[in-house]
């Protein structure tokens, strides 16, 4: 895990500095936890350019046969248990040392990622599609941790 004391968003308050920025006509000062947090709301009231749309993917139609299927995948971290029963189960012994990580965990979520539709999942959910049909993922960066 990263040192706290030097994550990219951290170097603002080394020696007593700010950074001043200015996002959607606002100008922000980066000089603590609470004034990134502001700075990351204002910057998600900005709307985005009206060339952001055009440029988007173009909607691919399935071939004849196939359908469209859509897949809404969450990443998040969380501390995971390699050997939850902290025996190796092979060999019938007893485990020591460290147990506990941080992990990659991804989310099967229900359209527009409301709530969550299956447990966590490592590796990640299995995406099921047939030839001829348009596999669509939209996926979303949960990770709460910072740096």
């Amino acid at each position: 895990m990263a040192d706290p004391s030097t994550t990219r968003r951290s170097f603002f308050g080394i020696g007593g500095a700010a950074l001043l920025c200015t996002i959607g006509g606002e100008q922000v000062a980066v000089d603590s936890p609470q004034a990134l947090q502001h700075a990351d709301a204002v910057a998600a009231r900005v709307s985005r350019p009206k060339f952001a749309a055009a440029a988007s993917v173009p909607q691919i139609q399935p071939q004849p046969g196939g359908i469209r299927r859509e897949y809404w995948i969450q990443a998040e971290t969380r501390p995971w248990d390699i050997t939850p029963t902290r025996r190796d189960e092979w060999h019938n012994r007893r485990l020591s040392g460290r147990n506990r990580y941080r992990a990659f965990i991804y989310r099967e979520m229900t359209p527009g990622f409301a709530e969550y539709k299956n447990p966590v999942t490592i590796p990640g959910p299995t995406l099921v599609a047939e030839v001829g049909d348009v596999l669509v993922v939209h996926f979303r960066n949960a990770d709460r941790r910072r740096g």
